[in-house]
């Protein structure tokens, strides 16, 4: 059996991956450029459906929060549903939606 301070240290870990995540929609959701930035590594890759082929790189995930919208253009809201984290050692997986509420009369 893990150790407390293991155990606290796994808890930690996925708070910390929740908070990026929620980072994520918020800070796309109101335009927080740097925010949004800080959520990735430098040799990230991002899959959105709007760019095919998707982003590799900080500086492209630059170029792709210019290309979505933000408030208060737009008023839209990105949730993340039913994240589930597996930690393996300083690696972690996460298997997750992303899905985004928008107004419509």
């Amino acid at each position: 059996m893990a150790s407390v301070e293991e155990r606290l240290k796994a808890l930690e870990d996925k708070r910390d991956i929740l908070r990026t995540m929620y980072n994520y929609a918020h800070t796309l959701d109101y335009g927080d450029e740097e925010g949004f930035l800080d959520c990735w590594t430098e040799d990230a890759f991002l899959g959105w459906s709007i760019i095919p082929g998707g982003l590799k790189g900080r500086e492209r995930i630059r170029e792709g929060f210019h290309v979505h919208t933000h408030a208060p253009d737009a008023w839209h809201k990105h949730m993340l549903a039913e994240p589930r984290i597996t930690l393996s050692g300083d690696t972690a997986t996460v298997q997750s939606m992303f899905f985004r509420i928008d107004p419509y009369e």
